[in-house]
């Protein structure tokens, strides 16, 4: 299985065309929050729900501060935007940290992936370069223990880690940022390989190669 990791689109154009060409060539997609760039936007809102309707492979989306609250109420048959399904031999557990009626993951005996906006606490990726400040929340860590067989963790919400990857509760944090070239073609990303348990992340310069077997 491969996964495309994206995240904090922030309504730049480009990228989301550059994502939807992307997506034919993995199984499905993990997107961790803010492909808008407003809040309370209708047009966006419109703009989005379109652009995730045209998937034709699986879409795990973790909300961000910007992206609208009602996604779940879209009816779009292959947006998973809470709770844990699985797929291909995995269980995807997608937290939605900004609700608070939201399907919370569940324990499973498969191989896992988190998928959330928030990077967890204590961890390198939730620190912005040249800050102290964490945006790094406990009960992702928390989440990480407590839904089983956790191999990966796919966050966003940070557009310049200190760090890409780092290890919290043992398991492997991805988190591809934002692009060093915003005005380029190409958003920060990382693509998974389930079968060879590889995280490969690049930064809009240079691709880092990590494993996540354990």
């Amino acid at each position: 299985m491969k996964i495309l990791h994206v995240s904090d689109l922030h309504g730049h154009a480009p990228w989301f065309l550059t994502v939807s060409a992307w997506a034919n060539d993995y199984d499905c997609v993990a997107i961790a929050g803010d492909s808008l760039s407003m809040i309370d936007d209708p047009g966006g809102a419109r703009m989005l729900r379109d652009w995730l309707a045209s998937f034709r492979v699986p879409v795990f989306y973790s909300r961000g501060a910007y992206d609208p609250d009602d996604m779940r109420a879209w009816g779009l048959p292959l947006l998973h935007c809470d709770g844990t399904t699985e797929f291909m031999g995995w269980a995807f557990h997608v937290l939605d940290t900004y609700s608070v009626q939201l399907r919370l993951p569940r324990e499973s005996p498969l191989p896992g992936i988190v998928v959330s906006h928030f990077p967890p606490a204590l961890s390198m990726t939730s620190l912005t370069k040249g800050r102290i400040k964490s945006d790094g929340r406990g009960d992702v860590r928390h989440w990480l223990g407590a839904c089983g067989n956790v191999r990966l963790c796919l966050q966003g919400r940070v557009h310049d880690p200190e760090c890409r990857q780092d290890m919290a509760e043992g398991v492997l944090v991805s988190a591809p940022g934002m692009s060093w070239f915003e005005h380029r073609l190409e958003p920060a990303f990382a693509c998974i390989d389930g079968a060879k348990r590889t995280a490969a992340i690049c930064d809009g310069r240079k691709v880092d190669t990590y494993s996540f077997d354990r």
